[in-house]
């Protein structure tokens, strides 16, 4: 299953806003319930377009960021609100990560998750 422009299902989960609660993308609950539905498939996620928040990553379920062995965190969630809170040099470890387990390639890291 190849998710091109995957960056279209970013915020797929809801996330509190300044004017309060923003829900999910439909494209990004759409793409999860994919993923879901086809547990056994094989997934990329193609984007030129970089991530600029953590919380566009909230679709990715099958990187592995959260509830595995790789990584620390115990939910998507907490994987939202750990890398948040460590702004855009966590997001670059993650990046950094991603590419030494062969799950992620880009031009450069920074240009993934900061564009400009």
């Amino acid at each position: 299953m190849a998710f091109d422009e995957c960056h279209a299902m970013g915020n797929a989960m809801a996330q509190e806003g300044k004017l309060g609660i923003v829900a999910a993308s439909q494209q990004g609950i759409v793409g999860l319930r994919l993923q879901n539905a086809l547990p056994q498939a094989r997934v990329i996620y193609v984007s030129a377009t970089g991530a600029t928040k953590v919380s566009n990553l909230s679709y990715a379920n099958r990187l592995g960021l959260w509830q595995t062995d790789d990584f620390p965190f115990s939910s998507r969630e907490d994987f939202v609100e750990s890398i948040e809170g460590g702004g855009i040099a966590a997001m670059e470890v993650v990046a950094r990560d991603l590419k030494a387990l062969g799950l992620y390639l880009a031009r450069s890291h920074t240009n993934c998750f900061n564009p400009s």
